[in-house]
């Protein structure tokens, strides 16, 4: 197995199923040939019978596969078994074997499209064949099931959304009050534990209130990637499927989790074969955008491996030759996120209480449950799924499935039954079509209950519909815009139905400007339109105003905002909003986004009511003994250490996002969990006299945890050291220089003179030639870091032999 790829690149590895080294069949076949070449000389059989071997390079297609010994009979050509395998071309049933002198050789003629000319002067046998002669190859992406993960560092964060309310009316006395969300979280290589709470009227206008701390989903994680499987005990929600809906609970899940390895498709993925007659390069186009390249031999070859990609559009290889000759094979591909790859399982298990009253009691968990969804891809067209709840008074049970149905078609369905002691038996019943072309899609719904059918937390006194329909399209219109519609209908038991049309136009105008317009529908009970037109003006890079009106039910509401973005990620913004809707009414925002978190002040005004809104979101993560102010530690993170070096600029790629401490350490936050991020310095802002292997480390982090990423620099004052021998010669040009207890070697130039980085003080050399080896003590003079110093001559003394 050989793996070849371009530096920036997705590898591919090629097998041609050969456990040969070509250099040595060389040998052995010249071996063979002048031992053949001698039993011939003693040979004397009749001329139509008679044997001769050569030594030959063969050129297959055109190009060079080595010198192999050639047996010619009655003018067909033969060769071992061992170069048919080398030039991976199937040898042919047809045509008896040739044995001589031990050893079985096979006709070259009999192969696919054979054509043989041998030249005994040049020493060449020149063999073209078709490309069925050949064996079959396939371009495989390297892709481990799970990258390499960085060590965890242990970290405690909080998160924090902290909010401020006060309200004046005209004509009734004012209200106040301050509240907080926040959120606990410990992890380290174990896993991660993390409890949410809500803070309530820390600040009430009313005196007989009194704060109030709630509970809110307190849950311990635990990922295990190389199974790819995820274990939560605590809170947490079921996973609901095509037929479930999700449901808040306290106990036990696992089950599988495609995120630990997101860089492999878990979709079936289209097949693309083609064929070749030269050894190429292979260019993989995915809507015209080069994603992987391989070198391949000659003869067939299968593309099954895609990137991660979901939806659609056109997959592109281009072949090129080693003669420069260029074939493009293109196909359309559809990979949904709801088909699974045949064979590959989905599933989940859950047990515990269900959760009741979240939000308005810390710890009321209701009736003891069972739940499990499982899903299978049966073929690359159809997955399978299935899913069983019981509890001691309910249980459902469902089964569904997905199909592809080919040009970008989707189809599902699904049914399920429910039994409660109370309400008896019940079912459930979906069924869904989608189409998605490259810009335009349709997708349309329906599904339909019993009327006692419920789910497995569902209250007995909710109202199932007997039929809800749902359709939405959007079409592409090219330079005109893009044109959405919608519909929406519910017939319940006992009420009347309701039903809801939308439709929506945008398109874009000179200098940008965008134009929205909306229309909307809603029949039944309380009929009602709505007609609205907006238009977004974009003022400058940072700034833009946006001018609306809307008519809803006789009245016509209008208003016209403008805002201003921060310049990069941190900064400040605001808006400013005047307009009329029912009444005059005025709005304004001031928002500054730091690499703490952010600020907000929201005021808004009316004839008869003043509100304003006073926020702070955040978060603050202590790790490797240092505390951090972030936005929220709502990701993964990298704590980078560069010893010795502060100032230096770190971020994640090409953008500089924060500088290291007076001890080298800075914290790049919002990684990607369990993927390759590319952990960056700025190389201009280390001295000229440091050494670094590399500019830019990966950090693969655990979910929400804090990976080590350590730049090894190497620090010292650089010198240019002039080095004399004992008998005042320079040191020869081309001798090695290191310093002792290091394995860095640095070389002699001319007159003696050797640069040498890392250096400290007072350091001891070594100076190595020819075997000989003497030792010198160097003292620095006092200078900066930056400073390259120059010092000499220095005497090498104790010159031995090695």
């Amino acid at each position: 197995m050989t793996a070849r790829c371009s530096p920036l690149m997705s590898c591919w590895a090629t097998s041609d199923g050969t456990g040969h080294v070509r250099k040595t069949l060389r040998l052995l076949a010249l071996a063979v040939t002048l031992v053949g070449a001698g039993a011939l000389a003693q040979s004397a059989g009749p001329v139509e019978t008679r044997v001769r071997v050569y030594p030959l390079e063969v050129l297959l297609n055109g190009a060079p596969v080595g010198i192999w010994p050639i047996v010619e009979r009655n003018g067909q050509s033969f060769a071992p078994p061992e170069a048919f395998d080398s030039w991976r071309v199937q040898r042919s049933v047809r045509g008896e074997p040739l044995e001589y002198k031990g050893q079985t050789y096979f006709s070259i003629s009999s192969l696919p499209g054979a054509n043989v000319h041998v030249d005994v002067v040049q020493g060449t046998l020149r063999l073209d064949v078709a490309a069925e002669a050949f064996a079959g190859i396939r371009a495989q992406r390297q892709e481990a099931a799970s990258l390499r993960r960085d060590a965890v560092v242990p970290s405690v964060f909080l998160n924090y959304d902290i909010n401020y309310n006060h309200s004046q009316f005209r004509d009734a006395d004012g209200n106040r009050s301050l509240g907080m969300l926040g959120e606990l979280g410990y992890s380290n290589a174990l896993g991660l534990f993390t409890s949410s709470f809500a803070v309530r009227d820390l600040v009430s206008s009313l005196p007989e209130t009194r704060a109030k701390l709630l509970r809110l989903e307190t849950t311990f994680r635990r990922d295990i990637p190389e199974q790819g499987l995820t274990f939560n005990a605590g809170d947490a929600t079921t996973r609901s499927g095509y037929l479930g809906r999700p449901t808040l609970f306290g106990g036990f899940q696992v089950g599988s989790n495609f995120g630990l390895a997101p860089q492999v498709n878990r979709q079936p993925l289209p097949v693309i074969m083609g064929q070749t007659l030269a050894p190429s390069t292979v260019q993989l186009y995915v809507n015209d955008v080069l994603r992987q390249t391989a070198r391949i031999p000659a003869g067939p070859f299968t593309i099954d491996s895609l990137p991660a990609i979901v939806g659609n559009g056109d997959v592109s290889v281009v072949v090129r030759d080693i003669l420069g000759r260029e074939t493009v094979i293109t196909q359309p591909f559809f990979i949904s996120a709801d088909l699974l790859a045949p064979g590959l399982n989905d599933w989940s298990v859950e047990a515990g209480r269900l959760r009741e009253d979240l939000g308005s009691s810390s710890s009321r968990y209701g009736a003891a449950f069972a739940s499990g969804m499982w899903r299978r891809g049966l073929t690359p067209t159809i997955t399978a799924e299935g899913r069983a709840e019981v509890s001691r008074t309910r249980s459902t049970l469902g089964l569904a499935g997905v199909t592809a149905l080919g040009g970008s078609y989707l189809a599902r369905g699904g049914l399920a039954a429910s039994r409660d002691e109370r309400l008896g038996q019940g079912v459930r019943w979906s069924l869904g079509l989608d189409w998605r072309g490259k810009a335009n899609s349709v997708l349309v719904n329906a599904a339909g209950s019993s009327r006692v059918f419920r789910y497995l937390a569902e209250p007995e006194s909710a109202a199932p519909s007997r039929l809800e329909l749902a359709a939405q399209a959007g079409f592409f219109l090219g330079p005109y815009g893009r044109l959405g519609a919608g519909l929406a209908m519910q017939f319940p038991y006992g009420l009347s139905r309701i039903s809801t049309a939308s439709l929506t136009y945008t398109t874009v105008l000179r200098d940008n400007w965008q134009l929205n317009i909306g229309l909307s529908r809603a029949m039944g009970p309380a009929p009602a339109t709505s007609f609205g037109v907006s238009v977004n003006i974009p003022l400058s890079r940072r700034s833009a105003a946006v001018v609306s009106a809307q008519s809803r039910g006789g009245r016509l509401d209008t208003y016209s905002s403008f805002s201003r973005s921060p310049e990069g990620a941190y900064g400040t913004a605001w808006r400013v909003l005047g307009g009329y809707q029912d009444e005059p009414r005025a709005e304004g925002s001031l928002y500054h986004f730091g690499a703490g978190g952010i600020a907000s002040a929201d005021v808004s005004a009316t004839r008869d009511e003043t509100h304003l809104r006073l926020g702070s979101v955040g978060g603050l993560l202590y790790t490797g003994g240092k505390a951090y102010a972030l936005p929220r530690h709502d990701s993964s993170a990298a704590l980078v250490r560069v010893p010795g070096y502060r100032g230096v600029g770190v971020g994640l790629g090409q953008q500089v996002s924060t500088r290291t401490d007076t001890d080298g350490y800075a914290l790049v936050a919002r990684l990607n969990a369990y993927q390759s991020n590319p952990i960056r310095l700025d190389p201009n802002d280390l001295p000229i006299t440091a050494e670094i292997d590399s500019i830019e480390l990966p950090a693969v982090p655990a979910w929400r945890s804090v990976a080590l990423v350590v730049f090894p620099v190497r620090g010292g004052r650089a010198a240019v050291i002039r080095v004399m021998l004992e008998d005042g010669q320079p040191a020869p040009t081309g001798a090695s220089v290191r310093i002792v207890e290091e394995a860095r070697e640095f070389y002699v130039g001319r007159r003696g003179e050797a640069y040498i980085t890392g250096l400290r003080a007072r350091n001891r050399l070594r100076l190595s030639w020819k075997g000989a080896s003497c030792a010198l003590d160097v003292d620095l003079p006092e200078g900066s870091v930056d400073e390259v110093a120059r010092v000499g001559p220095v005497t090498c003394q104790g010159a031995i032999q090695r």
